[in-house]
């Protein structure tokens, strides 16, 4: 479960912090100015923006204090990251809107897209890409984060995009006249499956890894729905009024809108209500988990978040994601900054092998190996139908037992009566396969054969021509005249 639960909306114009446990308020921000239409989190901070002020808040969530805020954009509408960057967009002040790529650490403008000819209302991305969609064109386009540039774009919703998610295989898209939720390929951006009709415009969507959940007007409940055929799955009990606002963290999901006003916890296994939080005072039209923050107000870096990025000349290295980036300039890091990035430096400290390491590992450098293990040569001489190991051969000893033909092993035939045994005499060796001797026996010689039995001899009552008389090793029956 997420550390933080988090919501904004209308009339109060601040962000909430709420414990998931039981959706109590734990902290709040001072008010934003206006209504406030977007909100997003990363791992150190959280962002929110509206309109009015027109401006993206860095919020600490130790304290929900104010840390920095982004230039005057207009009305922003919609905010996402991507771990590296801010995003944000919405319906600027004159002209047409574009996605602005935001430096976490000052919050000041990198780059930004080309202008999208309608209300940009949603934002999303998948790790990739960065997506955005809205009116006019209604389509989602597609854009590349490492110039903002457009790389495809969905064909036309039909209606205004108020919504977007993505996961790991597809892109989703709903709002308003179509009010269904399409499934998009990020291939290509073409249009896979669709939902059944929501039966009002539909404002927000999630997924959690397992499903895709939609809320919107008239319909007023959360609708569950199969990502691989967006089938209707189940549905939550009717919110009061419109859903605006959807969220998860990992757990529960969470809604909330008009009328009613509350935050609400709501488990997918069944879709029923588990919780609610206080009457935030005003529309609820975001929401989003985050983190709680390390309980003194500060946000020292580097944190347990990181990202990998890679430089000009194409090697890859592990740098902090948020924070104050000076303190990664530490001796365990041969002081070394991410723009100090030369060729044959090590942001590590130095890979060794730890006493009780496995033999068949050897470390040169910075590289580790696998020793013991046959060459690429070697596997083509195998050959790629063969084991790949080294070739079963037999010792001297074990070839009088066993025959070998390629990898298969067979019995030898062997002489009649003969038996696999040690040497009939002298020291201990290898067995062989002779015939058997007295020696062999467990109870001695054949001569000792007399010694084993008690002697013969009438019974009471046995006929007296019967005579037993010891004749070498054997013992002689007769009948006397």
């Amino acid at each position: 479960m997420t550390d933080r639960i988090y919501c904004a909306g209308y009339t109060t114009q601040k962000v909430w912090q709420l414990d998931p446990v039981d959706l109590s308020k734990l902290a709040e921000s001072d008010t934003y100015g206006g209504e406030i239409d977007a909100l997003t989190a990363d791992a150190v901070y959280i962002y929110c923006g509206g309109d009015v002020v027109g401006r993206v808040w860095q919020l600490d969530p130790a304290d929900m204090s104010l840390v920095a805020e982004s230039a005057y954009y207009g009305s922003i509408l919609a905010l996402t990251t991507d771990g590296v960057h801010i995003y944000c967009t919405g319906a600027p002040d004159a002209d047409y809107p574009t996605v602005w790529q935001l430096d976490p650490t000052d919050m000041s403008l990198v780059t930004e897209s080309i202008q999208y000819e309608g209300v940009l209302w949603a934002l999303t991305e998948d790790g990739i890409y960065v997506y955005c969609g809205g009116s006019e064109l209604q389509t989602v386009w597609q854009l590349d984060p490492t110039d903002m540039s457009l790389v495809t774009e969905s064909i036309a919703y039909g209606g205004h995009v108020y919504a977007l998610a993505a996961d790991s295989a597809y892109i989703y898209c709903a709002g308003h006249t179509t009010r269904k939720v399409w499934q998009l390929d990020p291939a290509d951006m073409s249009k896979g499956a669709e939902s059944i009709d929501y039966g009002g415009y539909i404002s927000d969507l999630m997924e959690d890894g397992i499903y895709v959940y939609c809320g919107g007007a008239i319909t007023r409940k959360v609708w569950q729905l199969n990502p691989v055929d967006m089938s209707l799955i189940a549905e939550s009990l009717d919110y009061g009024g419109t859903i605006y606002a959807l969220a998860g963290d990992g757990t529960y999901v969470y809604c909330g809108g008009g009328t009613t006003q509350k935050l609400w916890q709501v488990d997918p296994a069944d879709m029923s209500k588990v919780a609610e939080s206080l009457d935030y005072g005003g529309v609820i039209s975001v929401a989003t988990s985050g983190p709680s923050g390390n309980g003194n107000g500060e946000t020292a870096g580097p944190h347990l978040m990181a990202c990998i990025v890679q430089n000009a000349d194409g090697r890859m290295m592990v740098v902090p994601e948020w924070g104050d980036r000076s303190a990664w300039n530490v001796a365990d890091y041969g002081e070394r900054h991410a723009s100090d990035w030369v060729a044959g430096d090590s942001h590590h400290p130095a890979v060794t092998l730890g006493s009780g390491s496995d033999l068949a590992l050897a470390l040169s450098g910075q590289e580790l190996t696998l020793a013991d293990v046959l060459t690429p040569a070697e596997h083509t001489a195998i050959g790629d139908g063969a084991p790949h190991h080294a070739a079963v051969t037999l010792a001297a000893s074990a070839a009088v037992l066993l025959g070998l033909s390629g990898q298969e092993l067979s019995l030898d035939t062997q002489t009649a009566n003969t038996v696999l045994a040690g040497p009939a005499s002298g020291t201990a060796a290898a067995p062989t396969f002779r015939a058997m001797v007295a020696g062999d026996l467990p109870i001695g010689a054949a001569s000792d054969l007399t010694t084993r039995y008690e002697p013969l001899a009438n019974g009471d009552g046995a006929d007296p021509s019967l005579l037993f008389t010891p004749a070498g090793d054997c013992i002689m029956v007769e009948v006397a005249n």
